[in-house]
Order: structure tokens, then C-alpha cells, then sequence
């Protein structure tokens, strides 16, 4: 019989180790590899598999485009995330994604990042971080994104109208 003490070590072996449950906002095919722990929530760190989780749980994505060695994201970071009402609207109501535009992780010739602000740049036709924007389950913008802003109340907003704009595109016109 395994001793209580010994389930103890075990757990806490686990929690040493970082193998937490992926939050309940990802999807079951994401590897650690492809995920990001973003202030105190998960994210996907590639497109591709953000689209994929957001057509499987039916969801609009949350996609957010920052930098590693950016300033003005600490306090950006700050507004939109440890505002609960924001990081529990997002955990609740999107699949996120975390774009960092300054990803040193090579992929073939090129760096993450090189790719990642070559997509922000061919989308969105910025090269600003940090951006938000809020997309539907194929990828496609349905508000216009954001950027820097210092109020949370004005995230939450942009929040709500991304999900109200996504609910409104999945209602089908009679006939």
C-alpha cells in the first residue's frame, strides 16, 4: 500500500516539473512545445494551432502579438491579464493565442519571431506590439485589433464586442 507521504512526494515531484493540466480553454492535441504559460494562463504560440482548438471547441481566438523584450508590455500585460475580469473572460470565451515577435527558435532559414511579425505585418498591416485581435474560427478578423492602451476596462470592452461580433457571424440568415 503506498503511504500518504509518498503520494506527497510524488505530487509535489509533478508540481517541481511544471506537468500541470493544460487549462480548460486548450485543446487535447497541444504539446508543451506549442503552449506558453502568459501570465497566469495558457496560450497556443502558433496560428495554426489556435485555429484548429477554436474549430474544435467552437470558440473565437484570442490572439495577442508582444515581444519578449518589449517595455511597454509589462504594464500592458499588467491591465489586461491580472485584471481578473479580463483573464477569466478570456480563459472562459476564447482560445488564445501568444504571438512573440522576437521568437529566437529557428524554423527552417528563419526565426519564429521573423515569422510571426511577417504574419502581423501581411494581416494587419502593423508592426506594432503589442496588437490584440479577436478572430473567428478560420482565422479572419471580425473587429479591428488594438493596441496599447492603459485603461482595463477598455480591454474588457474590446473583449466583449469581439465575442458579441463572433456570436452574431455564427447566426445564419432565413431564408
Amino acid at each position: 500500500m503506498i503511504h500518504m507521504k509518498t503520494i506527497q512526494i510524488i505530487a509535489l515531484f509533478f508540481l517541481i516539473l511544471g506537468c500541470q493540466k493544460k487549462d480548460h480553454h486548450l485543446c487535447d492535441f497541444a504539446t508543451e512545445s506549442r503552449i506558453v504559460n502568459f501570465n497566469d494562463f495558457q496560450g497556443y504560440t502558433n496560428i495554426e494551432d489556435g485555429i484548429r482548438c477554436a474549430q474544435e471547441m467552437e470558440r473565437p481566438i484570442f490572439l495577442l502579438f508582444t515581444a519578449f523584450a518589449s517595455v511597454g508590455d509589462t504594464s500592458y500585460e499588467k491591465d489586461l491579464f491580472i485584471a481578473s475580469k479580463n483573464r477569466n473572460f478570456i480563459k472562459d470565451n476564447f482560445v488564445p493565442v501568444i504571438l512573440y515577435v522576437d521568437d529566437k527558435r529557428k524554423i527552417g532559414k528563419s526565426t519564429i519571431g521573423r515569422l510571426n511579425l511577417t504574419y502581423q505585418i501581411q494581416h494587419y498591416q502593423q508592426n506594432a506590439q503589442p496588437l490584440l485581435a479577436i478572430l473567428d474560427q478560420n482565422g479572419k478578423k471580425i473587429i479591428d485589433p488594438i493596441g496599447y492602451q492603459l485603461d482595463s476596462n477598455k480591454y474588457h470592452e474590446f473583449l466583449k464586442n469581439g465575442l458579441q461580433a463572433y456570436q452574431k457571424s455564427l447566426i445564419k440568415p432565413e431564408k
